[in-house]
């Protein structure tokens, strides 16, 4: 058995390999991938391009469906193959995208411009990106290496900053591409930052720079959510019907008041960038001046438009997502650290992609079907319309039992069977650390398979057609505390054994026998059992959170049984180290 420690020098071959192994099966197969990637990538767009004309031979679905395949395979060949012609062809193809994912977004459609944007540009920008990322990594000439980290910094950051700025003028922006394009330049200065020093020089800069727009996103998102009602609302808010003081309002206030109090606090940890903590004294003593003065007066008159919904949750969840990725860069703190290694674990591995790609196929079928739906003769659908969106149906939810095993089955397993673990286990770090970082990348990754079903809704949006939006939100809690309870479920069983095989089986037999349950007629259970087994019906989670409710006991059963898979994990491993 090799060991996992000794390091593979270049061009060399590991200890357990042989010639035929390393240069000739990989390379075969990752060839012969691309093979079959062309052809598909080539009939699929033909086919759609000749259903314009009504000769289609496979159909707009079809040629879709197969053009989607053909591109996961050709980044499966990109991924794997090095070799100069290759990963130069993949990156020309990657620049190729590019331009025409700029060109569509550009030309102008049904007299305005940026109709293409969505979904054709961006869906060449994702693709470029994908295809940029392993030629950056294979590339060795380093004039090429820079330039292509200057594009992909330049790309990001007018993505990230020209939406961003665009949002706080035109709120309305963030139910489109004001939301779409930022995720987008996000991507793509990750993959900056991954190929340069984060801690030193312009990757250092770029890094506080995203943190910086974060925090002004944040702040601007709060500021008006909350200023301007505290403002109009004045005394007012914190009486009862009698106009006396209502205890759990003023209660409430006085939290309000110390919560920002402690922001403003933040200026005296020196350990924080000076720009931050001038920023968290600036927005803490604000906060508390606007809420003491809300308290006594009414300093506005007039009604203030409601933000907060949608507008303060969308533009705070984007800076907050900015703020998490710089903090993820810079920081040396040990569990962002490993759960950094964890996540980008993931993208290295074709597994990856293939899960990626076929979530972004099945979701592009159901969206099909749902726009047939919707144009079909049984009328209009009642809302929230969103209910009836089958990619958030009993198909995906059979689809849990496919994707949970591959994602959880090697996060311990393929330790053990390395040796890694021990190594892991007499680090100074702690088995908590250690749990946590592998549960929260595994379960970031888990939770980015689900985006595109949320993307092609935006789509229809964009496209003229207004729908209740809001049960979205509460869909993506749902999902994420069953996720939550199914990756934990995976983990353990991956700390369990040293075969991927055996942990994929175990997870997979217990993620189906949950989602069974759909299937299950509860009324003839006793009642106890049958609340229980309520909790684990993921579908009907599903199904509630999308009618717009949030079975608030429902969430926290799920959480708690990740809690308690988590705590297992991290005794098996204490027993491991000790025995």
């Amino acid at each position: 058995m090799s060991n996992a420690l000794t390091p593979t020098p270049p061009g060399g071959l590991a200890n357990d390999q042989t010639p035929s192994d390393s240069q000739d099966v990989v390379p075969h197969l990752s060839r012969l991938a691309g093979m079959v990637g062309l052809f598909l990538l080539t009939v699929g767009t033909a086919s759609v391009i000749a259903e314009g004309y009504d000769r289609g031979p496979l159909g707009a679905a079809y040629g879709y469906l197969a053009g989607t395949v053909g591109l996961a395979l050709l980044l499966i060949h990109a991924l794997r193959d090095s070799d100069l012609e290759i990963r130069r062809m993949y990156g020309g193809f990657g620049l190729f995208l590019l331009s025409v994912g700029v060109l569509v977004s550009v030309v102008p459609g049904n007299g305005k411009v940026g109709a293409f944007l969505l979904p054709w540009g961006f869906a060449c920008g994702v693709a470029a990106l994908l295809f940029l990322i392993p030629f950056t990594r294979h590339e060795t000439d380093s004039r090429i290496r820079e330039a292509i980290d200057t594009l992909l910094l330049a790309v990001g950051a007018l993505l990230l900053v020209g939406p961003t700025a665009y949002s706080l003028v035109v709120p309305d922006s963030l139910l489109g591409p004001a939301l779409l394009l930022p995720l987008l330049g996000l991507g793509y200065l990750s993959a900056y930052l991954s190929n340069v020093d984060p801690t030193v020089g312009r990757g250092y800069r770029v890094a506080m720079g995203l943190g910086v727009l974060g925090a002004v996103a944040l702040a601007v998102a709060l500021g008006r959510s909350i200023v301007p009602t505290v403002l109009y609302d004045g005394p007012a808010a914190v009486r009862n019907v009698a106009q006396g003081y209502d205890s759990f309002k003023v209660a409430a206030r006085l939290a309000s008041v110390l919560l920002a109090a402690g922001v403003a606090s933040l200026g005296l940890v020196r350990s924080l960038p000076v720009w931050a903590r001038s920023v968290a004294v600036v927005v803490g003593v604000a906060l508390v001046g606007v809420f003491v003065a809300g308290t006594f007066s009414k300093p506005l008159t007039f009604a203030p438009q409601p933000y907060l919904v949608p507008y303060g949750l969308i533009l705070g969840a984007l800076g907050l997502v900015y703020l998490v990725v710089s903090v993820a860069v810079l920081t040396d703190n040990q569990f962002i650290v490993m759960t950094r290694r964890e996540l980008g674990a993931f993208f290295f591995s074709p597994i990856a992609y293939l899960v990626l790609f076929g979530m972004v196929a099945i979701m592009g079928v159901g969206y099909f079907w749902f726009l047939l739906d919707l144009g079909g003769s049984r009328g209009p659908i009642p809302e929230p319309i969103v209910k009836f969106y089958p990619s958030f149906g009993i198909v995906s939810a059979f689809l849990v039992v496919l994707i949970t095993p591959a994602l959880t089955m090697r996060l311990f397993s393929e330790e053990q069977r390395t040796g890694t673990l021990e190594v892991l286990l007499t680090a100074p770090v702690s088995d908590g650390a250690v749990v946590m970082s592998k549960f929260t990348a595994c379960w970031l990754f888990f939770m980015a398979c689900w985006v595109p079903g949320g993307l092609y809704l935006i789509a229809l949006r964009v496209g003229g057609a207004p729908f209740d939006y809001r049960p979205l939100l509460t869909f993506y809690i749902a999902l994420g505390s069953s996720a939550a309870a199914l990756v934990a479920i995976g983990l353990f069983f991956s700390s369990v054994t040293r075969n991927q095989v055996v942990s994929a089986v175990l997870t997979g037999s217990v993620t189906f026998l949950i989602v069974l349950t759909v299937l299950s007629n509860f009324e003839q259970l006793p009642g106890g059992v049958k609340v229980v087994m309520m909790k684990f019906d993921v579908l009907r989670l599903w199904r509630e959170s999308l009618g717009g409710q949030l079975p608030v006991q429902t969430v926290a059963f799920q959480l708690s049984v990740a809690a308690f898979f988590l705590f297992l994990t991290a005794k098996v491993l204490e027993v491991r180290k000790w025995s």
